[in-house]
């Protein structure tokens, strides 16, 4: 049976070596690898680092991964604030730039990373069993969300939603299939179903369009770029509501400029495809919870259940996050 042996001197290397290589991207300005390793150190890493030095027992791989996402983000929004309300008091009227925010994340990180190597916690093992028939099955459900995208451009530049319709319609196949199959898998594959079927339904929904979908989601771009464009978060008074919510919120201000900066998305982007990535991750939640109630089978209908509801996300942009801190 494989194992995966999480040592606190060999998550420290990988913490180094993670947040170097990001932070060359972005000297560097390297397309795509700076987005990818971006969104890595930023949603997993803080997350994961502080769950180890929390020294929670028997989590599984999708509690780990679940709980990973919610702590990093709110940690950000935290952290975030913190920098927003003490760089100023020396000078720094810019503190959700992208030079201080590359500073003081990877501080965070690496301190993070290093009280989790003083303190030398015993190793971690983690067992899964998988076979050829899961990994062909895996590498299928993640098509899928692949097919979304090329399917939303094709979309957006032709006009043609010929392969968006053959998506849904695999997504169905896939769903029964699993269902149909699950007795033959060795690896619990509903937790890969369940979070590549709502990336590729979400993706479909959000990049399908070149604007931002929704009406709350209009106020919330707005206090947006406004923070991202002061790199300075102000949560000032508009005097009309659906702004002045969105300002003082964390989740649609400080939260997407440390991405936006990070990254090196434009404001757009991040709304249509980090956070719909963010929403793609509650089903893990969900289907642990309802794991915990029922049988696999269930269970993952429950979740499924709850995605076909959600078609489009999880209402407002700061809904989708407060969700997040919901499910568990």
């Amino acid at each position: 049976m494989p194992q995966i042996i999480w040592r606190s001197n060999s998550i420290f290397a990988i913490v180094l070596v993670l947040q170097s290589l990001l932070n060359i991207a972005i000297f560097l300005n390297l397309p795509f690898i700076r987005e990818v390793l971006g969104f890595v150190c930023l949603t997993f890493i803080p997350g994961f680092l502080a769950l180890n030095l929390l020294k929670l027992e028997k989590l599984g791989l999708g509690d780990t991964v679940f709980l990973s996402v919610g702590i990093s983000i709110a940690l950000l929004m935290f952290f975030g604030l913190f920098l927003n309300e003490l760089l100023p008091l020396f000078g720094i009227l810019r503190p959700l730039s992208t030079e201080s925010l590359i500073i003081t994340l990877t501080f965070m990180n690496v301190l993070l990373g290093f009280i989790l190597y003083h303190k030398q916690n015993p190793p971690k093992i983690v067992s899964f069993r998988s076979s050829l028939f899961d990994l062909n099955i895996c590498v299928a459900l993640v098509c899928l969300p692949i097919l979304s995208v090329i399917g939303s451009i094709l979309m957006n530049a032709k006009g043609d939603n010929s392969l968006l319709l053959l998506m849904m319609i695999l997504i169905s196949v896939c769903f029964l299939a699993v269902l149909a199959l699950q007795r033959k898998f060795t690896l619990d594959i509903f937790y890969v179903a369940s979070l590549t079927i709502y990336i590729a339904i979400l993706f479909a929904t959000w990049l399908a369009t070149n604007y931002i979908l929704g009406y709350d989601s209009q106020s919330e771009f707005y206090a947006f770029q406004i923070t991202r464009n002061a790199a300075f978060w102000n949560p000032m008074k508009t005097f009309e509501l659906e702004r002045d919510k969105a300002m003082g919120t964390l989740s649609v201000t400080i939260l997407p400029t440390i991405y936006s900066n990070i990254m090196g998305l434009n404001a757009t982007w991040i709304l249509k495809i980090v956070y719909p990535l963010f929403a793609s991750f509650v089903p893990l939640g969900l289907y642990q919870f309802y794991l915990s109630h029922t049988k696999k089978e269930a269970a993952f209908l429950g979740v499924f259940l709850f995605i076909i509801h959600s078609l489009d996300g999880l209402g407002s942009l700061k809904e989708w996050i407060a969700t997040i801190f919901y499910v568990p």
